[in-house]
């Protein structure tokens, strides 16, 4: 028997019918390409935390002017992070149901019925992601490891966030380290990786932004499907096998 392999989350083409993959990457890489250029091919993210880090070393340092144009995409910034958030756990969504119920029909309408709790969600891992950025992410990995399944019950299991909370608990039981692993593998291995890369071209503004908002879709539905392989296995619906 073949063993389960985190890497197959790569494979997101894997899902029928493909037109959903292929709207749903397209939308993630045009959205994430065409801001960045706005932006110079600068990452606003990674500019707010390297704030965030200079305050961190320099409290007694003046707080820096934050212009209104800054303010516009930075809020442009997060409408599309949430937009990957949604169609990242649709695409979850979508391959679970393919698996158990053969279904082939997105799941993007079932998510957004429950966008308020899945909202809040966003904003707590926010900001728990925010504030790990000056600790090497080390409390956001923790954070994730065991609210893993939250997305997924609230739309699969129709919970409540607290319920969903609890229940994605006893389904990480003794399977955090392995979540962690999996996310650092699949999520962040691929973002510096892909930095690292549109680095070599950064004379070339059109050049990084198309990397990094290759990058960003991919990543993101990496991101649903691995979602979607770890629930389906720690729920025994599938053995660990290669998918």
């Amino acid at each position: 028997m073949k063993r389960f392999s985190i890497f197959n989350a790569y494979k997101i083409y894997d899902l029928e019918p493909e037109r959903h993959v292929q709207a749903w990457f397209l939308t993630l890489f045009a959205c994430y390409s065409a801001f960045l250029l706005s932006f110079n091919g600068q990452d606003p993210f990674s500019k707010i935390l390297s704030e965030l880090l200079y305050l961190f070393l320099e409290p007694a340092a003046p707080l820096p002017k934050i212009s209104s144009k800054f303010l516009l995409y930075l809020g442009i910034y997060a409408l599309i992070s949430f937009t990957g958030f949604i169609l990242s756990l649709s695409y979850s969504i979508t391959y679970i149901n393919k698996t158990i119920n053969k279904e082939t029909r997105s799941a993007l309408p079932d998510v957004i019925k429950k966008i308020f709790p899945l909202f809040i969600f966003a904003v707590i891992s926010s900001g728990i992601y925010v504030i790990s950025s000056v600790f090497l992410m080390i409390p956001y990995f923790i954070f994730m490891s065991m609210f893993y399944y939250t997305p997924v019950e609230i739309v699969l299991g129709r919970r409540s966030l607290p319920d969903a909370l609890k229940q994605s608990w006893r389904l990480t039981k003794k399977r955090k380290v392995f979540i962690a692993a999996g996310v650092i593998s699949i999520v962040f291995l691929l973002r510096y990786f892909a930095s690292a890369i549109a680095g070599s071209f950064a004379s070339s503004t059109w050049a990084s932004s198309l990397i990094i908002g290759f990058s960003y879709a991919l990543r993101e539905l990496a991101s649903g499907r691995l979602n979607a392989l770890m629930y389906l296995l720690h729920t025994g619906v599938i053995r660990e096998r290669e998918l």
